[in-house]
């Protein structure tokens, strides 16, 4: 049975099971249900905060305002992303990039979480790519128990761990609990195998939340637009050398400064190779209106 004071209590949602709804005030648990109205008009996320009907037979009642949010992994009222990538399977960096895109648009702290260090790596070259244009680099193992690094990143916050299938979201969620979640493998072909199937809140102790959630291949940006992926991507402070200065897209125009900090080593040329890849991706969806 849920205690209720006089004063409204806030509740965070932390798993969605069809229409049920488990909820979290800090100490303890509760499965209910929503008000009808609010299932009609509201689309509840795991991190929302709500608050529940006082009665025999409590419902959550209403939402309250997010501080953000993002359509894919669903989560809201986000401190920061932890986009784990790993040797295996190859990392799918244009989804890395997109997921710090939807960070940037959403206000929240991107982190890359390079999981099995044990594992042969290029570590220099992910940070080289990443340490300027997310909020941090950093290297983990889950299978060892090397965590440190990330729950430095973690204390305190909300944080939700996103990324392809079989990096291991689910063995850093185990390896920082003890927890014993089930893990997946690579498939024959390679591909990762999803064995989360929801994002779900586990707390690591109080104040401090991590979100595991369902590992994918297809992301898209949403709310991004081409003319201002520049910023987000850092290229705004060469813009003064470009010929057509903060008109130049970075593409294709000529006497382009970034172009050339690419292909000199100053920034990144493999993020730059992506960033031209999303531009015309963006680009191609406005002008087809999608």
């Amino acid at each position: 049975m849920i205690s209720m004071s006089d004063e409204v209590r806030k509740f965070r949602v932390v798993r969605i099971d069809s229409d049920i709804f488990t909820i979290d005030d800090g100490t303890a648990e509760y499965n209910l249900r929503a008000r009808k109205s609010i299932r009609k008009t509201t689309d509840i996320r795991v991190g929302d905060f709500v608050t529940v009907s006082a009665d025999d037979n409590p419902v959550i009642e209403s939402v309250l305002p997010r501080k953000n949010f993002l359509i894919r992994p669903a989560v809201a009222n986000v401190d920061t992303v932890i986009i784990v990538v790993a040797p295996h399977p190859e990392p799918d960096f244009i989804t890395a990039d997109k997921l710090v895109v939807n960070c940037r648009l959403a206000g929240i702290s991107p982190v890359i979480c390079v999981n099995k260090n044990d594992i042969p790596f290029d570590l220099d070259e992910v940070t080289a790519q990443y340490g300027d244009f997310a909020d941090g680099v950093i290297s983990c193992s889950a299978a060892g128990r090397d965590v440190r690094a990330l729950e430095k990143i973690l204390f305190g916050k909300l944080s939700a761990l996103a990324g392809q299938s079989a990096v291991g979201k689910s063995s850093l969620v185990n390896a920082l609990t003890g927890l014993s979640r089930e893990t997946g493998d690579l498939s024959a072909i390679g591909r990762g195998k999803n064995t989360t199937t929801r994002a779900e809140i586990v707390r690591l102790r109080r104040g401090t939340y991590i979100i595991d959630t369902p590992g994918f291949s297809m992301l898209d940006m949403h709310g991004a637009d081409a003319r201002g992926l520049a910023n987000i991507y850092g290229y705004s402070r060469f813009s003064d050398g470009c010929r057509f200065g903060g008109g130049c897209t970075h593409t294709a125009e000529p006497d382009c400064a970034v172009r050339a900090a690419a292909s000199r080593g100053e920034t990144s040329e493999a993020r730059y190779v992506r960033y031209v890849r999303l531009y015309r991706e963006l680009s191609s969806l406005k002008k087809y209106g999608r």
